[in-house]
C-alpha cells in the first residue's frame, strides 16, 4: 500500500480532481516499499500543480528501504522534513 499510496496522492484523478486537495503534511511509517523517490515525486507533482496545496511537512519512520539520495533532495523541497 505504502508505494501505491504514494502514487494516488502524486497525480490527479481522470477528472482532474486530487485527492486530498489541501494536504500539506504528509508521514509514513514502517513502509517498507518506499524509497523516497515516491515522496520526491509527490512533493513536486504537488508543487507544480494548480488547485492543490503544496507539501510542505514531510517525516518519515522506520522505512528501511530509504535511499540517501532523496534526503538532500527533499529537504530542499519541503519547510520541514523528518526522518526517524
Amino acid at each position: 500500500l505504502g508505494a501505491r499510496l504514494v502514487d494516488i496522492l502524486s497525480t490527479p484523478s481522470d477528472s482532474g480532481d486530487w485527492i486530498l486537495p489541501n494536504l500539506e503534511g504528509f508521514a509514513v511509517q514502517g513502509f517498507r516499499d518506499v524509497s523516497g523517490h515516491e515522496v520526491l515525486k509527490l512533493v513536486r507533482a504537488r508543487g507544480a500543480a494548480k488547485g492543490v496545496q503544496q507539501i510542505r511537512y514531510v517525516k518519515i519512520a522506520d522505512c528501511f528501504s530509504l535511499d540517501g539520495e532523496v534526503y538532500t533532495q527533499l529537504s530542499q523541497a519541503v519547510d520541514v522534513f523528518r526522518v526517524y
